[in-house]
């Protein structure tokens, strides 16, 4: 099973239909989408991630009403901090991240 997820440009309205294994990891690519040399996104604060149901190669796909997750910039503050935990994880010699 894995959760829909709807990215909302506030000026726009909602944009593209995102699968991913789980809100965490959904989080994570969010937040990426800001940290790349050329961004897929724009301003931080334009966007928002929403959670809107949940898909089944098995079974039928599941829309509910779209959920507030997090925004732009929290997005980007979570990505960089798992990063940066991840970083000193290796310098402190666990390798296992």
């Amino acid at each position: 099973m894995k959760d829909l997820f709807l990215i909302k440009d506030e000026k726009v309205g909602f944009l593209n239909i995102i699968v991913d294994e789980n809100l965490d990891i959904a989080k994570f690519h969010f937040g990426l989408a800001f940290y790349r040399e050329q961004p897929e996104l724009g301003r931080l604060e334009d966007y928002s991630l929403y959670h809107c149901g949940t898909f089944s190669v098995d079974g039928p796909v599941l829309f509910d009403t779209p959920v507030f997750v997090v925004n732009g910039l929290t997005a980007y503050n979570y990505f960089v901090d798992r990063v940066n935990s991840m970083n000193l994880s290796k310098i402190d010699g666990d390798e296992d991240d």
